[in-house]
């Protein structure tokens, strides 16, 4: 979630605000982050335009570390988190050879045959065997549905890349 800060520090250029969030992540003094902050020109200039030159208090760093700061290392660390699942990604799908939705589709169907096999040895309720195994189809269908539309879109971009290659596209 985005907020709009109105703050004396989230007015600050963003190569600042980010100064500060390194400075506080890499838990620096409030006392040492806020005397180098007072004493950069640029600013002076915001303070002075836009709050009767009143200096970067203890008060606004504190409301600071707890807004702006806080949002600041979420977005980072989803940002992290999205980097390593598209390397996890990446790397399973080599190690695949191709769709790990179908293999993992593949896996998925014979564990449930397992599954429903072992459930019916035990004398357990058929009919609710029987609504489990849908659950479990549902889910690789919704699986394999999304495989098939990311193929699909593959499928147009390359068709529309070659339309242009040969001046079929204007």
């Amino acid at each position: 979630m985005n907020t709009i800060r109105n703050g004396k520090i989230a007015r600050l250029p963003k190569v600042i605000r980010e100064e500060i969030n390194q400075r506080l992540t890499n838990h620096e003094s409030g006392t040492s982050v806020l005397k180098w902050l007072n004493a950069l020109p640029e600013v002076q200039v915001v303070l002075t335009a836009e709050f009767g030159g009143k200096a970067i208090n203890g008060y606004n760093l504190h409301e600071w570390r707890h807004g702006g700061h806080a949002e600041w290392r979420r977005h980072r660390e989803a940002r992290e988190i999205v980097k390593d699942l598209h390397a996890d990604s990446n790397e399973l799908t080599k190690v695949a050879e191709g769709s790990v939705v179908n293999i993992t589709a593949q896996w998925l169907a014979a564990r449930y045959a397992v599954a429903m096999k072992q459930w019916q040895g035990q004398g357990g309720d058929p009919t609710a065997a029987w609504n489990r195994l849908r659950e479990c189809c549902h889910d690789i269908v919704a699986l394999q549905r999304g495989e098939q539309r990311a193929q699909r879109l593959e499928l147009e971009g390359e068709r529309w890349a070659t339309k242009i290659e040969d001046g079929a596209v204007n």
